[in-house]
């Protein structure tokens, strides 16, 4: 999606200040990510089982990055939300498809990297766990 995001801004044509606002975002958002797996990794590595403490250090750590994605969705709004450059942008789009069908496939190796790559790590890992 940061990838997505930067397109855009760049056929947006934000102003310097506001690529240095969405990098970041994107650098909190990658951040938080990364110390919410870290809590998870450690919360995993100290339970055997089901445990109240255990659940909340996660459901906290998850809700964290969740504030922080929806930060940064409102002042994508805020920096993207101008009609008329949306509308500008979209005829720029409807006059190029290549770019619309770069960006659908985008999206599809996005999507299958997110749900299928995880899915069957998952079944490898049940495999291997037997």
């Amino acid at each position: 999606m940061t990838i997505l995001v930067i397109e855009f801004a760049v056929l947006y044509q934000v102003k310097a200040y506001e690529y240095m606002i969405l990098c970041l975002l994107f650098g909190l958002v990658l951040t938080a990510e990364m110390i919410n797996t870290a809590i998870e990794a450690l919360v995993n590595l100290n339970t055997s089982g089901y445990d109240t403490l255990a659940r909340i250090a996660k459901d906290v750590a998850a809700g964290a990055v969740l504030v922080l994605a929806v930060t940064s969705a409102v002042v994508g709004v805020l920096i993207f939300g101008n009609l008329e450059k949306l509308q500008a942008c979209g005829s720029y789009l409807l006059e190029h498809p290549v770019l619309i069908l770069l960006a659908v496939a985008e999206l599809v190796i996005a999507w299958l990297f997110i749900f299928r790559w995880n899915s069957r790590r998952a079944v490898r890992r049940k495999h291997r766990d037997k």
